[in-house]
């Protein structure tokens, strides 16, 4: 499907980097310190119920998503998710230790997903099938830069100066952001095809087979990040590693995701395509995900190693379903857009609801395990999926 693109100035897509640049550094920045923040706040250790219930909210705004862009525009959605966000931050901050600080972490949980959906279309608007995978290459690459660089920042700072500090730094950092989408794309509201109802897009989910396989390993990899954003920093915590540590292990671990996206989006586009690279991908990813489990010390080299391997994984499935599905569908297809970014949503209210239930049952540990054997069932519907070379 050939995409319009020459109404578009191409700087619209550099400051569209520039966004998500930021929009990656404030995600990381309180991205692994939530899950202490919130069993400091609460009084609870098994603090999954909090991502469910802001996940709930924004998998019912993202089914909604269509009318809103329909009636309001893109960029006007856009301001208006960052400007909850920027609330919710700061709402984290003032009122620190208290309830309400937890009802702002919910805000500000749901906020953030749908932030990066509408990212992702108004990227998608700029973007042509033959170049997909390395658009797509681009802004994870970009995206990923400021998340590279947030993690050791956030462990110093909540050592030295607390969690306080950290939501005040990513509210500012969103508000950067802000400023630049009120600049440059206050007016866009592109057209949207007619909206399709929930019936109708499971419909062509059941037609155009392809779509509904990546859906799943789309989902898949949300559940990975939903289970290692929440438990492995408790469990590397309940081990004894200090903060700084933790800050040191991530940042390492996250460098796939800086140096391995664009060339590998490039590949995508030129020679090999997608599903040879995702199979290769669950494999490693299930294997070492699993391995956390046997991990029974605080030695940094070891949590370095597995986690890289991870995040290799990662990576990998993260360029190429997004390379892979984007090049099924066009600009206008808001609906199928929005129905494929429920998976970041779905993968923490069930999976987050699931392993909260789990927890009970069997340590911490024991979580890792359950999500390795889950995370490989995607090597099923990726040995029947149509490749794109």
């Amino acid at each position: 499907m050939k995409k319009n693109t020459k109404s578009y100035p191409f700087r619209k897509l550099h400051l569209l980097y520039a966004v998500s640049f930021l929009m990656g550094f404030q995600m990381a920045l309180g991205l692994y310190v939530l899950s202490s923040f919130l069993k400091e706040c609460s009084g609870i250790d098994n603090v999954g119920i909090f991502y469910v219930i802001g996940y709930i909210a924004s998998f019912y705004v993202l089914i909604n998503m269509h009318y809103l862009i329909k009636k309001h525009g893109k960029s006007t959605i856009f301001l208006i998710f960052l400007s909850i966000k920027i609330a919710a931050l700061f709402g984290m901050g003032l009122f620190f230790n208290s309830p309400f600080a937890l009802v702002f972490s919910v805000w500000s949980i749901m906020s953030g997903a749908l932030v990066w959906v509408v990212l992702d279309i108004l990227i998608e608007s700029y973007s042509r099938d033959k170049v997909t995978g390395s658009i797509r290459g681009v802004c994870l690459t970009v995206m990923n830069t400021g998340v590279l660089v947030a993690p050791f920042l956030a462990s110093w700072i909540v050592e030295k100066m607390g969690y306080q500090t950290i939501f005040f730094l990513s509210a500012n950092v969103t508000a950067v952001a802000t400023v630049i989408v009120l600049i440059f794309f206050r007016k866009v509201n592109h057209n949207i095809r007619k909206t399709k109802k929930i019936s109708e897009i499971f419909a062509i989910m059941k037609r155009r087979k392809s779509l509904g396989r990546i859906y799943y390993v789309s989902f898949l990899l949300d559940l990975f990040y939903a289970a290692s954003t929440v438990y492995v920093p408790l469990y590397m915590l309940q081990l004894g590693i200090s903060w700084v540590q933790i800050g040191t292990i991530f940042t390492v671990m996250l460098v796939p995701f800086v140096f391995l996206q664009y060339p590998l989006g490039i590949l995508a586009d030129k020679k090999t395509g997608e599903k040879e690279w995702l199979l290769v991908a669950i494999v490693l990813i299930s294997i070492f995900t699993g391995a956390i489990s046997f991990i029974e010390s605080g030695e940094v080299i070891v949590w370095m190693g597995v986690l890289f391997v991870t995040r290799i994984g990662a990576a990998i499935i993260e360029v190429m379903k997004e390379s892979y599905f984007y090049k099924q569908i066009g600009p206008s297809d808001v609906d199928l857009i929005d129905f494929f970014r429920t998976t970041t949503s779905v993968a923490y209210v069930i999976g987050l609801g699931f392993f909260s239930i789990v927890l009970f049952l069997i340590p911490i540990q024991g979580i890792f395990i359950l999500l390795a054997l889950i995370l490989s069932t995607g090597l099923i519907p990726l040995w029947k999926l149509k490749d794109t070379h």
